[in-house]
């Protein structure tokens, strides 16, 4: 029995030799096969912006991005400050005219009036309702205490 056991073991032992011999021949065979290269992933959307990419850059700084913040708003104070003044002159100029129409269509004789009766009413309600003086008294006020 233990010829059987041996001569199961050198055929089993043969067998395995076997297969090896064979995986190695087929990866020869197969050795000229180039595999390409994975696909390039796309990048996102934010890659492209400077600002995007710094800000993942410093993510872990800290002081970086405050100093990037404080930029930021400086940058915003900026922009406000010239945004802000021009609606103050708008809205000061409409003002001033609406009231200037108004004061000069009661001043002027009837014959000299333009305004129809409509027109003199939405006048009237724009200023005296307060919205228009509210807003730009507001704003003039938030801009001088600012300063």
């Amino acid at each position: 029995m233990s010829e059987l056991g041996n001569h199961s073991k050198d055929e089993a032992e043969n067998a395995a030799k076997e297969v090896s011999s064979e995986l190695d021949r087929q990866v020869e065979l197969n050795s000229d096969y180039e595999v390409p290269p994975p696909e390039r992933p796309k990048l996102p959307s934010w890659a492209i912006d400077t600002k995007a990419r710094r800000e993942a850059r410093n993510f872990a700084d800290e002081p970086a991005l405050k100093e990037q913040r404080t930029e930021n708003e400086k940058r915003w104070l900026w922009v406000l400050g010239w945004i802000l003044p021009c609606f103050l002159v708008v809205f000061s100029l409409a003002f001033i005219i609406a009231f200037v129409s108004w004061v000069c269509h009661h001043l002027l004789p009837e014959s000299q009036h333009w305004l129809e009766p409509k027109q003199v009413s939405n006048i009237q309600s724009l200023i005296f309702s307060g919205s228009l003086g509210a807003i730009v008294s507001g704003t003039l006020r938030k801009k001088l205490t600012n300063q």
